[in-house]
């Protein structure tokens, strides 16, 4: 179901391009990484634990389909 707003929400924003979802994907990833930094950091992890898990969790391979197919937006959003 969320999948189906994400994939309906970027068409109506900038038709059916491939580098919209790319982006669109790209920046969900970055916020998650953003946000995982931010909740490590809360759950009073030192600065550097912090920051190494937003990176592995930023550039780990997994991840890799999410930002570069653009129907892989469900993993993206199921992550």
């Amino acid at each position: 179901m969320l999948y189906n707003f994400y994939t309906a929400f970027v068409l109506v924003l900038f038709g059916p391009r491939a580098g919209a979802f790319i982006a669109c994907s790209v920046t969900i990833h970055l916020l998650s990484s953003g946000f995982l930094y931010l909740i490590c950091r809360r759950l009073a992890m030192n600065f550097y634990a912090s920051l190494l898990a937003s990176i592995l969790y930023g550039s780990a391979y997994v991840h890799f389909g999410a930002y570069s197919w653009p129907a892989a937006g469900q993993h993206l959003l199921s992550v």
